[in-house]
């Protein structure tokens, strides 16, 4: 009885430390994945850039609106030509937007082959909700181009992002996230914390991105306060409450972010040029 009892012992710890060789092997599977690193060109100077994939992207330089279908490794100049290129949206590979903070904005319905330009106010901002219908902001003011011809007026934006022709998300003065189903005629207001921390964005190194009412991101660099480095924001409540990704690993230097409409690529452009662009996917689910 005293043999048995030893064995079965024996076999209780070996296999209750199998269970637990096998359990610490287990790791959650990380959010995000690096989809690939794009080398700066010092002479095309690119400022921001969007890729929706591992091949095609929009990016904006010093002087010229920006295409590539390889990844990066080549880039087309475009046709229109402005001293402060700012924002890009991008909606598929046909249909994509670029503002800038000085000469309107640009969109294009064929490849870039022919664009639309407009000049009802200077936007930094830009989202593409549908071809052709571009929705702008100037931080100040966010304009419908498909519906209205006057401003929407608004305290001063650090990021914003359509979702539709009526539902607007942006992040405020206040580094609040605030959003309008109405077109922007009424507005309501969230508080962003995560463990009692609320993160403080700065308008060049920010970026919103909402695929749903409920469903969103804000892709972040946090250069004081606890937590430093880059950050991703998640919600699936409207924004009610918060979790917190850890992409610094991924990219050191600050930069300019921005999403996809579907919100599985974010792209980060390094300033300066000191580094490599980084373009990270969402892991499967």
């Amino acid at each position: 009885m005293k043999t048995f009892s030893r064995s079965f012992c024996f076999c209780l710890l070996l296999l209750t430390g199998l269970a637990t060789a096998f359990g610490a092997g287990e790791q959650e599977k990380p959010e995000w994945t690096l989809l690939k690193k794009v080398p700066c060109d010092k002479e095309l100077a690119i400022q921001q850039a969007l890729f929706t994939d591992g091949k095609f992207g929009v990016a904006t330089a010093s002087s010229a609106i920006l295409v590539t279908f390889d990844g990066g490794i080549s880039w087309s100049r475009q046709a229109p030509r402005s001293s402060c290129f700012s924002g890009v949206d991008v909606l598929d590979m046909k249909a994509f937007a670029v503002g800038t903070g000085c000469s309107g904005y640009f969109d294009t319905s064929d490849g870039g082959k022919t664009f639309t330009a407009g000049r009802l106010i200077d936007p930094s901002l830009v989202s593409l909700v549908a071809p052709a219908s571009v929705i702008v902001s100037d931080k100040w003011n966010i304009v419908n181009i498909a519906k209205i011809d006057t401003p929407l007026a608004y305290s001063a934006l650090k990021a914003f992002c359509a979702v539709n022709e009526s539902l607007f998300f942006a992040i405020s003065r206040q580094s609040t996230c605030i959003f309008s189903t109405d077109a922007g005629k009424t507005w309501s207001e969230r508080v962003i914390s995560i463990n009692n921390e609320v993160p403080v964005f700065n308008e060049q190194t920010t970026c919103i991105r909402f695929t749903s009412l409920d469903n969103g991101m804000i892709v972040y660099f946090s250069a004081e306060g606890p937590r430093q480095g880059w950050f991703i924001l998640r919600t699936n409540d409207n924004g009610k409450t918060w979790s917190r990704d850890n992409i610094t690993p991924f990219i050191a230097q600050t930069g300019r972010p921005l999403v996809s409409r579907d919100g599985m690529v974010v792209t980060i452009v390094p300033v300066f040029g000191q580094g490599d662009i980084v373009v990270l996917k969402k892991a499967s689910s």
